[in-house]
């Protein structure tokens, strides 16, 4: 599951086009990027941070920054679905309106 709210985050195209953005979002978003800046390799250069897209689409965005030099950079996908599926084995959750708690 959190996977899945996390695929949400990554587009434009997420929360179907921006008109299902659920209330709580950006609280979610924090929790997931620290989850995921936490379980990242300690000498990585990327690093996961907020991004508000301004205009009619998915405004909740994760994007990927060089830690050096803050341009935007590639996803870690395989790492994100390790860390997130180790977060969910650790007891990590989405309630029902879209809080994250540790159950």
């Amino acid at each position: 599951m959190l996977f899945e709210i996390y695929e949400e985050m990554r587009d434009k195209y997420g929360f179907n086009e921006g008109a299902a953005v659920p209330e709580g979002v950006e609280l979610v978003r924090k929790k997931l990027i620290g989850l995921i800046n936490k379980g990242l390799p300690k000498d990585s250069l990327i690093e996961a941070c907020p991004y508000d897209r301004m205009g009619i689409h998915n405004w909740c965005i994760i994007e990927y920054r060089n830690k050096r030099t803050k341009h935007i950079s590639g996803e870690p996908r395989a790492e994100i679905q390790e860390i997130l599926a180790e977060a969910e084995k650790d007891g990590w959750s989405i309630g029902t309106k879209i809080t994250m708690k540790k159950v």
